[in-house]
């Protein structure tokens, strides 16, 4: 509810808050890749760079904006192999995309919160996505960038809500491209379109039956351009089946394959005092927004409704599949940025000096960690090896023209290594039928079912490409590989018999090199 009359108070300043969710991130340049996730599409993306094709030359079941992503912003310096100047460029669109996010939720708190509230959001956003570890706070992840238009898609849908005719249809048609767009870095952005038909302003008071009849073709057709432009662009590259198949229908099971309900709570309490625990009093004010909604007794009455709806879907999202990453919940903390506003504002102004302990204590603590990339890694990793003294190794056996196959489930070890993907995997999940965040990763009694259909793959591709070197990461059984063993593998096996041998090892994992 824009009130344009009512001055902004001083106190408050929207280039201050911009330039807090920037500088908030600032610490990512400290890092090589922060993630796995940043690891896979750094990898991923130095393939489409070399000429390749995402699902034909590298493969992965998430949509492919963020692998194409990385790619566009690492080739716009010249990037041609993984190195810390494309990945900082990538940090740099990352920082960008968070303040770029934090603008769009000022132009959305200025159409439905009073106007001390109007910073808030854009304030908070910043704050709250970096108090967790670096892992999930600062890399540059699917919901980070699904969050971007995701925000200006509610943003342009509110607008349409105030507009007429042709202006309306275009608003309403780009609201929905912006959340397929959102879609294609991550699947579950287009949740948020569930919640368009609950949108509506003062003037609007038609029906939902009548207005999603109305505005619905506009929607539709916005979600649907994108994803079908993508598809088209797969179908001229021969991999249309590829992008529907792995890209798409692969993601059911994914789901599927999800931890029982025992492991999920587990898991979801671990999050719960990692992510949520830390930004209590931020989650404690948003979800008390969401019940004040309910209860008619908020402060914000256009567009309540679809609000509330848009928290509740993205909530429900974080839950898909059972695993709780942390960085599954900055798609709920998008919305809640607007209920907490409100009540964090009356909270402070009732006792500043604690809240602003409750918030900045936890800021600072992640914030001075993050600094620090091995600190961090022996806070959250303690067992796990410095990947960047294995990749050094790794590089120093190889010609920087040679490629490399990692038996295991380190996709930053191609980052390290500065070597390129040997095969079209980045990982060798798909081979084993290991699924992160499940106990077939952690369960050593658990024999998960590997995709079938995967290994032809990987035997075409050792024919192909012929990898130099394959580091297998089974002996030190880093990251859940100890009960993969290559030997478990028979044809695997006898394959590295007949065509590689051992050359050493780097930290417990064994080396081969391709002789013939």
């Amino acid at each position: 509810m824009e009130n344009k009359s009512v001055p902004r108070p001083k106190s408050l300043s929207l280039p201050g808050a911009l330039l807090l969710t920037g500088l908030l991130r600032l610490p990512a340049f400290r890092w090589p890749v922060i993630s796995d996730d940043e690891g896979i599409y750094d990898a991923m993306a130095q393939v489409v760079n070399s000429g390749g094709v995402m699902y034909r030359d590298a493969l992965d079941h998430h949509p492919p904006g963020s692998v194409y992503l990385y790619a566009f912003v690492e080739k716009l310096v010249g990037v041609h192999t993984s190195s810390y100047l494309g990945i900082s460029v990538v940090h740099a669109a990352g920082l960008l995309m968070a303040v770029l996010t934090a603008y769009g939720l000022y132009l959305i708190a200025r159409e439905i919160l009073w106007v001390e509230l109007w910073i808030l959001p854009a304030a908070l956003y910043g704050i709250v996505t970096t108090t967790k570890c670096a892992y999930d706070g600062l890399a540059v992840n699917g919901e980070l960038q699904m969050n971007l238009p995701l925000v200006f898609a509610i943003y342009f849908l509110i607008r349409a809500g105030k507009s007429q005719g042709l202006h309306r249809f275009s608003l309403d048609t780009l609201a929905g491209i912006l959340v397929a767009i959102a879609g294609l870095s991550k699947w579950q952005a287009l949740a948020a379109g569930l919640a368009f038909p609950f949108f509506h302003s003062v003037t609007d008071r038609a029906g939902f039956f009548s207005r999603t009849f109305r505005r619905g073709p506009a929607w539709i057709l916005g979600l649907v351009m994108p994803i079908a432009a993508t598809a088209f662009y797969f179908r001229t590259q021969g991999v249309l089946n590829e992008f529907l198949g792995w890209g798409g229908l692969f993601n059911f099971r994914y789901i599927a394959e999800g931890p029982g309900n025992g492991w999920a709570l587990m898991r979801l309490g671990l999050q719960l005092l990692s992510v949520v625990l830390p930004s209590l009093v931020f989650y404690a004010a948003g979800f008390l927004g969401l019940w004040q909604i309910a209860r008619r007794k908020n402060s914000i009455t256009t567009h309540a409704f679809g609000i509330w709806v848009w928290t509740v879907v993205s909530i429900l999202s974080i839950a898909i599949g059972g695993r709780y990453f942390g960085h599954y919940f900055l798609q709920a903390e998008l919305p809640l940025c607007l209920l907490a506003a409100e009540p964090i504002y009356n909270w402070f102004q009732r006792s500043p000096r604690l809240i602003s302990a409750l918030m900045g204590v936890p800021l600072i603590f992640f914030l001075s960690l993050s600094l620090f990339p091995g600190a961090t890694h022996k806070v959250f990793d303690p067992a796990l090896p410095d990947w960047e003294l294995v990749g050094t190794g790794l590089a120093q056996k190889t010609d920087a023209r040679e490629s490399l196959l990692v038996w295991g489930n380190i996709p930053p070890l191609y980052y390290f290594s500065s070597r390129k993907m040997g095969t079209r995997f980045v990982y060798c999940n798909y081979l084993t039928g290991l699924s992160p965040g499940t106990p077939s990763e952690y369960d050593p009694k658990i024999r998960p079912a590997f995709v079938s259909q995967a290994w032809p793959l990987l035997f075409s591709d050792l024919e192909e490409r012929r990898p130099a070197l394959i580091l297998d990461t089974a002996p030190p059984g880093w990251k859940g590989y100890a009960k993969f063993p290559i030997a478990q593998f028979p044809e695997f096996h006898a394959y590295l018999d007949s065509h590689y041998r051992e050359v050493g090892t780097i930290q417990g994992a064994v080396l081969y090199r391709r002789y013939r």
